[in-house]
């Protein structure tokens, strides 16, 4: 299959596959529709985010007010950033997301440090947080395990469930990408109903006790902060939101499975960010309003104390298993779009060509399946994972500024003329996403320099692996670029 090279004032579209859907097998259709790729985007964010964060946010904030400001805020600025891709996707209109873009438009040193650090943290760390968030969950309601332990993921029973869970979902989706996404749909109908039950609980709890908690004054230790902590300690607040929205543009790795991406693909996204957005609003008022402020800011299981607290035992050991099987959504949504980043980077001979393996009757990318399960599970053996969550935002944050980047670039060379969507109010949400991105790293370099430098480090820590694959004769597919034929 033959490479095109195009020129954008300068800039060369390397390696840009015409003819192709990079994901999909020769001759196999687009099987996801709008309600298939819409359940990817709410699974892979409300999965775990929303029941996990409440009480990091408040404690950051200070106040229910500001803590509610910091997730309409995230939202607002996560829908910006959503709508950029929108326009991305559809003008490259194949499976790898920021992959994709970056080797196109940017260069593919670039774009290889994207693919290292999902396959190092970004994915992988995800997915192995979500699947603790589902053990810890279901071993609450299986074996007993206590919620507020100061440290219960260090249990071996928790890591084991969390293991078992990453390997049964890699297994689903090694049979191939319809029935990884029929899963999905069924957990995220079950999420969205763990939702709608939160606000009901909310809705009981104001008519019983009015708005009173949501108006709880900042507390004198937070009135003593300075300006300049306030600010940063929101800044940190938005890390932890933020983090909890991610997932907005996991449809991207996946667009060359959807049908008719230049039209479905902006519907996905919106749909699935108004959705999203309006879930975090609701449930953290509810626990706002059911719980009071102390055991917000103390509960581990935010969700669980809710329903404990509006229905007793009946309803925590409900709740424990509603939040089990969000987080089981979350992760196959993760595992199902994770994989196609490797295989499209496995096809351009930027990984190994083990990574563009493909199941003969399946065509799902077992191999980019397999590979992402292992590391993974290798994760679950480490301790704490509160500094995993702080590096995953600053890395994103990195690439997802980049991104903007080559928003502008595709506006340049023309190419997005042949794109169904266009971004509204260009420039202004690339620049106003690419500043906050600048921001969130900056604040996140003075905030907390540790965990500055350990993002540093994964970004680093591909170079000699880039050299080692870039000047080392590898296998690559036909008509794939070779890592070494394109100047850096």
């Amino acid at each position: 299959m033959p490479v095109d090279f195009e020129a954008v004032e300068g800039t060369p579209l390397l390696g840009v596959v015409r003819g192709s859907s990079l994901g999909l097998v020769e001759g196999e259709e687009r099987q996801l529709g709008v309600i298939q790729g819409t359940a990817i985007i709410v699974n892979v964010i409300l999965g775990t985010g929303v029941f996990v964060c409440t009480g990091e946010v408040l404690s950051a904030c200070g106040s229910p007010a500001v803590a509610l400001l910091a997730w309409a805020f995230s939202g607002v600025l996560c829908s910006l950033g959503a709508l950029c891709y929108a326009e991305l996707g559809t003008a490259f209109p194949d499976s790898g997301g920021e992959y994709i873009y970056f080797r196109s438009l940017i260069s593919r040193p670039v774009a290889f440090a994207f693919v290292w650090a999902n396959l190092l943290l970004l994915k992988s760390g995800s997915q192995s947080i979500i699947a603790l968030i589902f053990a810890r969950y279901l071993c609450s309601v299986v074996f007993g395990l206590s919620l507020n332990e100061a440290n219960p993921d260090a249990d071996w029973h928790i890591k084991l469930v969390a293991m078992a869970l990453l390997v049964a979902l890699c297994l689903v989706n090694c049979m191939g990408v319809a029935a990884g996404a029929k899963l999905n749909v069924v957990l995220s109908t079950l999420t969205m109903t763990a939702i709608v039950f939160i606000g009901s609980m909310g809705l009981m709890a104001a008519r019983e006790n009015g708005l009173g908690n949501l108006l709880t004054p900042s507390s004198p230790a937070v009135e003593e902060r300075s300006f300049f902590q306030r600010v940063s300690d929101f800044g940190l607040s938005l890390l932890l939101c933020l983090w909890a929205y991610d997932g907005w543009n996991n449809l991207n790795y996946a667009a060359g499975h959807l049908r008719s991406p230049e039209k479905n693909l902006p519907r996905c996204i919106f749909l699935g960010m108004a959705t999203v957005t309006v879930g975090f609003l609701l449930t953290n008022v509810s626990y706002m309003l059911v719980l009071d402020i102390p055991t917000v800011l103390r509960s581990s299981s935010i969700a669980v104390s809710t329903a404990q607290r509006m229905f007793g035992q009946l309803g925590q050991l409900v709740m424990a298993s509603v939040v089990s099987v969000s987080a089981a959504g979350g992760a196959n949504s993760s595992i199902l779009t994770g994989a196609q980043i490797f295989l499209a980077a496995g096809k351009d001979g930027m990984l190994p060509q083990w990574f563009a393996h493909v199941g003969p009757t399946s065509g799902a990318p077992t191999h980019a399946l397999a590979a992402q399960c292992a590391w993974s599970c290798f994760l679950l053996t480490w301790g704490s994972f509160s500094p995993l969550v702080q590096c995953f935002s600053l890395v994103m944050y990195v690439f997802y500024g980049l991104a903007m980047v080559a928003l502008v670039v595709v506006r340049r060379s023309g190419r997005a003329s042949s794109a169904v969507y266009r971004v509204p109010l260009y420039p202004l949400p690339p620049l106003l996403f690419s500043a906050l991105a600048v921001g969130m790293i900056i604040n996140g370099a003075l905030a907390a320099p540790q965990v500055f430098l350990l993002a540093a480090l994964v970004l680093l820590s591909g170079v000699p692996v880039y050299c080692w694959l870039n000047y080392r004769p590898i296998s690559a597919p036909a008509g794939a670029q070779p890592l070494g034929s394109v100047g850096v």
